[in-house]
């Protein structure tokens, strides 16, 4: 259970970060948001995973600089699914077909998809060795 709430810790920093990268890149360096978001994402996922490696999952670091890139790359994908797809999707099938307000909808997509990468991260990109 700690484990998971430093998880969920760590995620809201990466909701701040998101967003505030998100803004900025728009206002300020004019970037399309759609570019600007995958940006932000990426932003993001990096910065989690420098909390999660150190914070989270610090029992679990390997010794190797490969074992730390092969933890960033397994979080990097897992992130990537649960951010493009399941939030994503969650987000459109609420809205679009349940009629679920939008902000609703996304903040179900958001813990499902929090739900899914805790799991990954747990079992996959920091698996106890």
């Amino acid at each position: 259970m700690l484990r998971f709430l430093k998880f969920a810790v760590v995620g809201s920093s990466g909701v701040v970060v998101n967003q505030t990268f998100l803004i900025l890149a728009v206002k300020y360096l004019k970037i399309d948001y759609k570019i600007a978001s995958l940006m932000a994402i990426e932003t993001a996922i990096i910065t989690n995973f420098i909390l999660n490696y150190n914070w989270t999952w610090k029992d679990r670091k390997g010794k190797k600089v490969t074992d730390k890139l092969n933890a960033f790359v397994k979080f990097n994908i897992s992130s990537f699914i649960s951010a493009f797809f399941l939030n994503w999707i969650t987000l459109i099938f609420l809205t679009e077909i349940i009629q679920i307000k939008f902000y609703i909808s996304n903040l179900i997509g958001i813990s499902v998809a929090a739900c899914f990468n805790f799991l990954m991260s747990n079992f996959w990109a920091f698996k106890k060795k």
